[in-house]
This record gives C-alpha cells, sequence and structure tokens, in this order.
C-alpha cells in the first residue's frame, strides 16, 4: 500500500506534468516538488496533532463546568455541557449527591456526540415526565446506544442502573428479591425499584430480548405509578428525574433478516409507550478521531483505512454477504491489537492480519474469515495472506 505522501507526491507529480509543454520533467523540479509535498504533508500532521490537543484541552473545560457545579443543581447550556458544536439551550445538570455517586457512569472526556442521538435523548429527558414516555434506543451492534446514554448521563450527574434482557427474565426481578445473606434473608431492591427511589435512570439492554410477559410487568412504573413491593408490603414512589431507556437492536418490530437471533417482536401497544431514537454508527471523521484518541500510536493513514474497511464489512453485513459486523466497539478492538503486535513486524508478520483474527475474524466462519483478510489486502494494499498461518509468518517452502 502506499503511505499517503507517496500518493500526494504522485498526485503533485502529475498535476505537474499536465500543465507541462514538454515530455521531460527534470530531476531537480521532481526533487522541488517532492520538497514542497513533504512541507505540506507535514504542516498536514502537525495541524492534526494540534487540533487533537486543542480537542483535548477543549474536553477538559467542558467537564470542568459541570465538575464545579458538584454539590448542586445548575442550568448551564447544552453548548456548555457538550461543546460548542452545540446551541446553547438550557439545560439543568443535576446535584451530586453521595446516595447515587457510584451510580453515575465514569466520564470519557474524549466521547464524541452525535447531534440526532444527543438531540433525541435530550428531547426525552425534558420531555418523559411529562408525556409518561420512555426511551427506546435502536441500532446495529456496538454503535453507540448503551455508551452514547451512559455518557450523557454521566454529563448531566444521572445515576444509571443497568440491566441486561434475556428471554427468561420474569417481572419480578424487575423490582428485587429476597437473598440469603449470614444473618438470614433480606430484601435486595432490583433496579427498577432502586432507580425509583433515588431519581434515577434503568437502562435495560438488549431489551427486545425479553418476553412480552415480563415486559408487561413495567407497564406501571412506565406511566409512573408507585411500586407496590409485595413481599415487604411497601409503596415505592417515584422519585422525579425516574424513567426507563432501553437500548436494542430492533425497534420493536422484530428481526426480519434474522441478525439478532432471540429477539422478539413487540406487542404493538408497548413500543407505543417510548420515544425511539436510531443510533447508527458515526461517520468515519469521527470514527477516525476516536481510534487515534483511543490508540494514538495509529497514524492517521492507518486510522483512516481501518475505518475506511469497517464501513466496508458493515456495508456487506446490511447486504447479507457477511454474517457479522464490525462495530466501533471492535474496530478499537483491532487498532488496539494491532498496535500491540508491532513486534510481529520484525519477523516478517502483518500485525493488522494478526490482530483482525482476534478482533473479529475468528468469530466468523471460514469463509467469511477468507473474505475479510481477501477485503482488508484490497483496502491496505498489502500481503494479508499470514490468517493462514494463524496470523504468524507463513513458514517458507
Amino acid at each position: 500500500m502506499k503511505t499517503k505522501f507517496n500518493q500526494l507526491f504522485d498526485a503533485a507529480l502529475a498535476a505537474a506534468a499536465s500543465t507541462s509543454t514538454g515530455t521531460f520533467m527534470s530531476e531537480k523540479k521532481k526533487l522541488a516538488i517532492r520538497n514542497q509535498v513533504a512541507t505540506d504533508y507535514i504542516k498536514g500532521l502537525l495541524d492534526l496533532r494540534v487540533k487533537r490537543i486543542e480537542r483535548e484541552e477543549e474536553a477538559k473545560k467542558l467537564l470542568a463546568a459541570p465538575a464545579k457545579t458538584a454539590g448542586k443543581t445548575a442550568l448551564l447550556t447544552v453548548r456548555d455541557v457538550f461543546g460548542p458544536n452545540f446551541p446553547p439551550i438550557p439545560i439543568t445538570v443535576r446535584k451530586r449527591v453521595a446516595e447515587t455517586e457510584e451510580f453515575i457512569p465514569k466520564t470519557d472526556p474524549l466521547y464524541r456526540f452525535r447531534p440526532s442521538v444527543l438531540s433525541g435523548v435530550l428531547s426525552w429527558l425534558n420531555s418523559c415526565e411529562r408525556l409518561k414516555d420512555s426511551l427506546w434506543l435502536f441500532g446495529p451492534t456496538g454503535s453507540g446506544k448503551t455508551s452514547g446514554f451512559e455518557q450523557i448521563c454521566s454529563r448531566l450527574n444521572i445515576p444509571v442502573f443497568s440491566f441486561e434482557g434475556h428471554e427468561r427474565i420474569e417481572a419480578p426481578e424487575f423490582f428485587g428479591g429476597w437473598v440469603n445473606g449470614p444473618k438470614g434473608m433480606y430484601w435486595v431492591d432490583g433496579p427498577v425499584t432502586a432507580a425509583a427511589r433515588v431519581g434515577g435512570m434503568v437502562l435495560i439492554n438488549e431489551g427486545d430480548a425479553i418476553p412480552q410477559s415480563a415486559l408487561i410487568g413495567l407497564n406501571g412504573s412506565l406511566e409512573g405509578h408507585p411500586i407496590y413491593i409485595h413481599e415487604t408490603s411497601e409503596f415505592v414512589h417515584i422519585k422525579d428525574g425516574f424513567g426507563i431507556a432501553f437500548a436494542c437492536n430492533t425497534n420493536g418490530g422484530g428481526d426480519l433478516n434474522g441478525d439478532y437471533i432471540g429477539t422478539m417482536r413487540m406487542n404493538l401497544a408497548f413500543p407505543d409507550r417510548f420515544q425511539h431514537v436510531p443510533v447508527n454508527y458515526m461517520e468515519a471523521k469521527d470514527e477516525i478521531e476516536v481510534l487515534l484518541a483511543k490508540v494514538p500510536q495509529l497514524s492517521f493513514d492507518v486510522a483512516e483505512t481501518m475505518v475506511k474497511m469497517a464501513n466496508e464489512v458493515r456495508e456487506s453485513f446490511l447486504k447479507g454477504t457477511m454474517e457479522l459486523t464490525m462495530s466501533t466497539r471492535t474496530l478499537i478492538r483491532w487498532a488496539y491489537l494491532s498496535n500491540f503486535h508491532m513486534a510481529l513486524k520484525q519477523s516478517g508478520g502483518e500485525p493488522l492480519s494478526y490482530a483482525l483474527n482476534y478482533a473479529l475474524g475468528y468469530r466468523a466462519v471460514d469463509t467469511t474469515r477468507v473474505a475479510l483478510h481477501e477485503m482488508g489486502q484490497r483496502v491496505f494494499g498489502g500481503d494479508l495472506a499470514v490468517w493462514k498461518n494463524g496470523g504468524l509468518p507463513v513458514p517458507a517452502t
């Protein structure tokens, strides 16, 4: 694969040749063009590094604004909390209290908020109590449904009580149960009850995998009614700020393609209680920045090409020619492992190919794994055939 510099140099030579009256270009002129391209290229790399440093500083300032409000409820703007690219719409940052501190998600200072997702979640937060709506985030695996919701709540000091959905859940699990301890049986709140007591958010991952018979048990809570715990004869009144969010691969209408086994088609009345927000993969330029932030040792060229390949894998998945996709989570894993295995280059191995197997390839059937590496060979333009030997250099024959 040609480096970015060589691509730019070739393009500059071609442009110079197209404007020249003669057919011969002197070595002196070629050297001058090469020096100019090198100067511009280095300047571009420096500009990229400066932008990255500026973004890190900007993130620190953004985090400092809500931090200054710790211990009190403050009225800031969306721009104050989420960045200068967003409008100055008033928004409330909650008071931080010791009771819920451990449930406020940890902040990722370099997280990139997508305007469509941020707008949808903030609109719901502003209206959920009045409309008695819940939130349904849906999109492909690893597109940032859970992380996006958690990072928004992190900036707003909102505690989140997470719960993983599955097909064997029964309604009482949402609200709590008796457990056996050293001093006998005692009651433990479930995520819905715990969130209701403090005005927190319930985040139910894979909510579309939960049987409808269990989900019906949430209807009262979705509408804001007090929770009655029959086992303890207690009424738990729902505190202001309480809400329920689902993070799912489908929008509740079922999985028509069979990609997400275990998801269910919801009763039409249940999704009607939700505001639906689609969460797709981020734009390429944003995903490149995420890769460079998470694995700063990567060059821009490699990060750019990795994202290009990830998008080709996603397109193949949507077309049904691959049974798996490359999420942002997997992309970061691939980048990190590639950097970790850079020592392979010294023995003739290919770290990108080696890491691709561990990040994604070994989850696929053999034919898909071959297709992944053939795609990588085409996108990167290098020799990725070492997958045949488990990622190690292929012995000479």
